[in-house]
């Protein structure tokens, strides 16, 4: 029966924490909360690898908290208001519950705000990491509205719904990017290591080489000759291309060349339609209304060239237009999408609706990264397939043509 590790706090404001053997984590969590504790975190124990085989990033060495963290933090931070603790002292034991130094480190910070008067959103969002805006949005209109537990809650749930949607994308692009990665690291080495091989033998027999086997044995010694400085060459271009990424310009531009490829395009407009439509239908849920909503629900939006194009909702809501007549002035939203949120504007349903956008286009995300998968691994295997037939191919021509045998 698998073990797990448990963090709980007790009827007198106690942190304990401990293991214990179950079948599920829910099992852990219940019997935590039929002894009257309140559950902070249950994680099944994973077997430890020998020290010299385990490897670990040193997490002082990163200063702001990951998507997973903020993730946690939030989760913690509503089970604890839930269990009806004074904020002031949920947040301390969120310090005291950190395990990580940036975490640790920001919770001390926002501690101290509080006790300083400051409400949770102002400390959240003065406590020195980047916040993103949703959360400092929807913990405003919950302190505003008096249901922070309930605010807590929701936010935790849409923070992990997209951060389980991202993982899905970055995930599914690994064995893609990974195979393309060895095809190309196979067709260097062929131009390396073996190609430059073949010259002496041409050259004993004093046969004219095809213009095509010249050119790839050519390849393979120049990449041979001087492989560290291409090396060279394509990091510093790598680091060239991050840094003018880093300028508003430069992602600009990049984000709209990436709204123009095919195969990139249909999977960025659609996970952007999903993250924007699901935010905005949280922040409305939460009391914001929608001109104080779209602000935030535009700044998760991560291609900076849709975000752009956004950018014109507001005054035209100040004009008196609806949400869905000024998204069809924006020719990137999806058309099926702009026709659900009239609907949910013309029945008095927007908000769930604009649920519903979120969770086709959440699933449409996933179908279309697998047809793309679909393609693209086989894609990469045959063209990988060509290229060194063709090179054999060349070789075996220039080979037998060398020693005058009939092909």
């Amino acid at each position: 029966m698998p073990r797990f590790r448990y963090k709980a706090v007790t009827a007198t404001g106690e942190v304990v924490e401990g293991e214990m053997e179950g079948g599920a984590r829910a099992d852990i969590i219940a019997r935590l909360q039929s002894d009257g504790g309140v559950p902070i975190r249950a994680e099944e124990v994973v077997a430890r690898r020998p020290a010299g085989q385990r490897w670990r990033p040193r997490l002082a060495l990163r200063r702001q908290m990951n998507d997973a963290e903020l993730v946690t933090l939030v989760r913690e931070l509503a089970t604890l208001m839930q269990a009806r603790l004074p904020l002031d002292r949920a947040l301390t034991i969120l310090v005291e519950v950190a395990e990580s130094g940036p975490r640790r480190e920001f919770m001390r910070q926002v501690v101290d705000r509080v006790r300083a008067g400051a409400t949770l959103a102002d400390a959240l969002a003065g406590a020195g990491q980047p916040m993103p805006a949703l959360v400092i949005g929807m913990v405003r209109s919950g302190e505003a509205g008096g249901h922070l537990e309930a605010v807590l809650t929701q936010l935790s749930e849409s923070l992990e719904a997209a951060r389980e949607l991202k993982e899905y994308v970055v995930s599914a692009l690994i064995y893609p990017a990974f195979v393309l990665v060895t095809a190309l690291a196979a067709l260097v080495l062929l131009l390396v290591a073996v190609l430059p091989e073949f010259r002496p033998l041409f050259e004993q027999t004093g046969a004219d080489m095809p213009a095509s086997t010249r050119a790839m044995i050519g390849l393979g010694e120049f990449l041979r000759e001087f492989g560290a400085f291409v090396g060279l060459a394509l990091a510093a271009g790598f680091l060239a291309l991050r840094a003018w990424l880093r300028r508003p310009a430069g992602r600009l531009a990049w984000d709209h060349a990436v709204l123009k490829l095919p195969l990139f395009r249909d999977v960025v407009i659609k996970l952007e339609t999903a993250r924007f439509s699901r935010t905005l239908a949280t922040l409305l849920g939460n009391g914001l209304t929608l001109l104080e909503a779209l602000p935030i629900a535009i700044g998760t939006v991560g291609n900076s060239a849709l975000r752009a194009a956004l950018g014109d909702l507001a005054p035209r809501l100040k004009r008196g237009e609806h949400l869905s007549a000024a998204l069809e002035a924006c020719p990137p939203v999806p058309t099926l999408a702009v026709r659900m949120i009239r609907v949910g504007e013309e029945g008095d349903q927007f908000e769930p609706m604009l649920h519903k956008v979120g969770a086709i286009y959440e699933d449409e995300v996933k179908r279309t990264v697998q047809r793309l998968l679909a393609l693209l691994v086989p894609s990469v295997t045959l063209g990988l397939g060509v290229v060194v037939a063709l090179i054999v191919g060349s070789m075996m021509s220039a080979i037998l043509g060398a020693y005058d045998l009939p092909i």
